[in-house]
């Protein structure tokens, strides 16, 4: 199974559970938690008497995981109501290759993926604005166990959330994007910053992403996503589109690559993209664990 593509299941398994009063943190094998103020239901619910009440929280040694979703789960999450809510999605321990989904309440899929792995342990990020009480969707075509994050919200002059759509995928129009090649991608709103999910897959060799303006643009001055031998890379990013509504992508090495539109993000100053630390040049230390950098 080929990441971003429909899987063939016909009925999805559908999870629910009634938002709580006041939202609380669990441990994530006790039941579901991820970060202050998200509870994802898994297909296991701990019988608690109250989701307000006091628990003991075991040590990982001593708690039993819960069993792994099942392919083509549709699972409810809750997150802080009225606000678009930025996440991190963690995907590990999955039965084979595929893509997750954040969907802003409403049961469906679409051919896009906000994620995408192959039996890795593997993060990306997702926009999502939650219906009436704070309820969102986590749709997982493969096996696996997953887990979600609230990392920070949005007003909503700040962004504009759309319905995600797949704006490129090199292994349908082509061949990998060659190593030092340039590739334009149109159909955006012009003059515009938009925040994209980047997907490297079937990559020949370790690079990165640029996303430019143009083709003049400062190549290799910073990354917006890396390329790993052999592995699926997902990757939020954001770019300024031109005035046709078009993005520039360079690529360091071969590759192919899926781009997945998630948002439009407004009053963003409109700064120079730029390197801001890379601790393998002369000059640098290397980092020893638990530093702290400036």
């Amino acid at each position: 199974m080929r990441i971003g593509r429909k899987s063939p299941i016909s009925t999805p398994e559908t999870l629910s559970v009634e938002a709580p009063k006041k939202q609380k943190s669990f441990s994530r094998k006790m039941g579901r938690v991820i970060g202050a103020g998200a509870i994802l239901v898994n297909s296991f619910v701990p019988n608690i008497a109250s989701a307000n009440s006091e628990i003991e929280i075991p040590n990982d040694t001593e708690a039993v995981a819960n069993p792994p979703l099942p392919a083509g789960t549709i699972s409810d999450f809750f997150l802080e109501d009225r606000v678009v809510s930025f996440v991190n999605v963690t995907m590990t321990e999955t039965a084979g290759k595929g893509f997750v989904q954040i969907l802003p309440g409403i049961l469906g899929r679409t051919s896009n993926g906000n994620s995408s792995f192959a039996g890795q342990t593997a993060a990306s990020q997702a926009f999502v604005r939650p219906e009436a009480g704070g309820r969102a969707q986590l749709y997982n075509q493969v096996g696996g166990q997953f887990i979600v994050d609230q990392a920070g919200t949005f007003s909503e002059e700040s962004i504009e959330i759309v319905t995600p759509e797949r704006m490129f995928d090199s292994r349908n129009v082509g061949p990998q994007l060659r190593q030092g090649s340039f590739t334009v991608v149109g159909g955006f709103k012009p003059n515009s910053t938009v925040a994209v999910n980047l997907t490297t897959t079937e990559t020949l060799c370790d690079g990165y992403i640029q996303l430019l303006e143009s083709i003049d643009g400062p190549v290799g001055s910073y990354s917006s996503a890396n390329a790993i031998k052999d592995r699926e890379v997902p990757k939020i990013a954001t770019a300024r589109t031109n005035g046709n509504g078009e993005i520039v992508v360079f690529s360091s090495c071969r590759t192919h690559l899926v781009i997945d539109l998630q948002a439009y993000l407004n009053d963003v100053d409109d700064i120079v993209d730029e390197r801001a630390i890379d601790t393998r040049r002369p000059g640098s230390e290397k980092i020893s664990a638990g530093t702290i950098l400036e």
